[in-house]
């Protein structure tokens, strides 16, 4: 039989240890952005939104004053 014809369908051994780590990797990234998203969602939840008064004036805020 000749060697030339026939074909490895398989691939290689490092070549699916390379394809899992690239996966794990894909998979950790995809992990961090979900908990990235959920911390700035989290710090934009928590942040308390300026009250008006009755003559519109913006109150509960702090102010930067220098005599």
């Amino acid at each position: 039989m000749d060697a030339s014809k026939v074909s490895n369908s398989q691939p290689s051994l490092a070549t699916l240890k390379a394809r899992r780590n690239e996966e794990a990797q894909l998979a950790q990234l995809r992990k961090d952005r979900v908990q990235e998203r959920e911390q700035i969602q989290k710090n934009v939840e928590d942040k308390p939104k300026p009250t008006t008064n009755g003559q519109g004036q913006t109150i509960g805020t702090r102010l930067n004053v220098t005599a």
